[in-house]
């Protein structure tokens, strides 16, 4: 929610998750810092993307950690009460808010899905250099290597270790058309055997 302290929008949170704990926040499933306010216009949502996905279930908790004394607004729904799932923490305890109402804040989630594949670990080549722009990405996705090196082939990962890409020739782009926002894996094989990747985000 915009503030009138435009100073906000250069102070960071740590966005959080929660397990349950007979009714509040309990043990910590999930942090991202650095994270810095949004804002574009009244009754939008900003969405922030996590760095890895999460499978989760039964009851957890969102919300964000301040690091700074200056606090941060939030848009409050006061056509809704959730004040009985709303908390906050100062000293180590969860207290009840004393507010009748919602925060504007919701996760947005996915499908389990019917079979997780990991994506096998890939130890880089630190000798080879290579560098993929934009990051975030939209449209399309270009990536550099040294010269002097060929490529055997391209492929593109979700999160899921579904390949979504692949192609055994050289392009300066790469389409993302009919890509979905989130996370994916670059794999980049050399003709001599070599694979490096690299993760990147395409945020519209």
């Amino acid at each position: 929610n915009r503030s009138a302290d435009s100073t906000l929008v250069n102070t960071p949170f740590t966005l959080m998750m929660w397990n349950d704990n007979s009714g509040l926040p309990g043990s910590v499933i999930y942090s991202q810092a650095g994270i810095r306010p949004l804002y574009s216009g009244l009754n939008e949502f900003q969405r922030f993307f996590l760095t890895s996905p999460l499978v989760l279930q039964g009851k957890y908790y969102i919300g964000w950690q301040q690091v700074k004394d200056k606090f941060l607004n939030i848009g409050f729904d006061l056509n809704r009460n959730a004040k009985s799932k709303l908390f906050y923490q100062l000293s180590n305890v969860w207290e009840g808010s004393g507010f009748s109402g919602a925060l504007m804040m919701h996760p947005v989630v996915g499908k389990k899905p019917s079979k997780i594949v990991a994506i096998e670990e890939i130890k880089d080549n630190k000798d080879i250099n290579v560098t993929i722009y934009p990051n975030p990405a939209d449209e399309y996705l270009a990536y550099t290597l040294d010269d002097g090196i060929e490529i055997s082939s391209v492929r593109i990962f979700n999160m899921q270790g579904s390949a979504l890409y692949s192609a055994t020739e050289f392009f300066a782009e790469i389409s993302l058309q009919g890509f979905s926002e989130g996370i994916y894996i670059i794999h980049i094989t050399t003709t001599d055997g070599r694979l490096v990747s690299r993760k990147f985000i395409i945020r519209r």
